[in-house]
């Protein structure tokens, strides 16, 4: 029985680099069939996160040319994390995940994850994240700050956090109400995994500078400090619930 992969792809104001992504997506789908030949199948579902562009128009459009391809529409922006979780909660693969669409993380390098998977004899004990390579000296700074710090307060080994893609046993989502709708999903569910004895996987992707638009969060110096503090006001919540 072929095994299904779910990738949800919350989209915000990127109808500049929907139509390229698309055309990567299809790539991407076209290559898994090559080698794979049936034995693993691509879902993508692709979130319009309240984008006020026309981000829902060209998301419709790619739907409408490819049937691997689904969509929801969320009216007004609660997050990041609220829009990957509105994909997870239609998605129907054995295995899910989500990514970015501004293209700085190629979605052609979800077969590497996809390989991991394969290896592993398709384990439901594995968490499979990318590790990002090529990101500016301040950034990479930034995160190295950030992976000490978080790895200081949960007293396990950490590194960049946010970096995409991941994928995961659909099994794993059984407590998806509780997780964060912002920034901090992808900590929320990376401390679960290794809290729950999940075998990290980690595998580097290319990062190069953001080809189109601008960051929803990332525009300069005090963004980054403003997303600092928010991360370790959530660190501190997440590390009193217990998890």
């Amino acid at each position: 029985m072929s095994k299904l992969i779910s990738i949800c792809i919350p989209c915000f104001n990127e109808e500049k680099s929907l139509l390229e992504l698309g055309e990567r997506l299809k790539k991407l789908n076209y290559l898994i069939i090559k080698k794979y030949y049936g034995e693993i199948k691509l879902e993508v579902i692709l979130i319009n996160n309240g984008s006020e562009d026309y981000s829902s128009k060209i998301i419709e459009k790619l739907e409408n040319e490819n049937k691997f391809i689904r969509s929801v529409n969320i009216l007004k922006n609660r997050g990041y994390g609220f829009g990957i979780k509105a994909g997870l909660r239609v998605a129907n693969g054995d295995y899910v995940g989500w990514t970015h669409a501004d293209l700085q993380t190629d979605v052609i390098d979800i077969q590497k994850a996809i390989h991991i998977l394969k290896t592993s004899k398709y384990s439901q004990k594995i968490y499979i994240k990318g590790s990002r390579k090529g990101r500016p000296l301040f950034d990479n700074a930034f995160t190295f700050a950030m992976s000490i710090i978080e790895s200081i307060l949960f007293r396990v080994i950490i590194f960049d956090i946010n970096a995409q893609p991941n994928i995961l046993p659909r099994s794993f989502l059984n407590d998806l109400e509780y997780s964060p709708n912002d920034f901090s999903f992808d900590l929320y569910f990376y401390i679960k995994a290794i809290r729950s004895s999940l075998t990290v996987k980690r595998f580097i992707v290319n990062f190069p500078p953001r080809k189109y638009g601008i960051s929803s969060w990332n525009k300069n110096f005090f963004s980054k400090i403003k997303f600092i503090k928010r991360t370790l006001s959530y660190s501190i919540k997440l590390l009193k619930s217990g998890i």
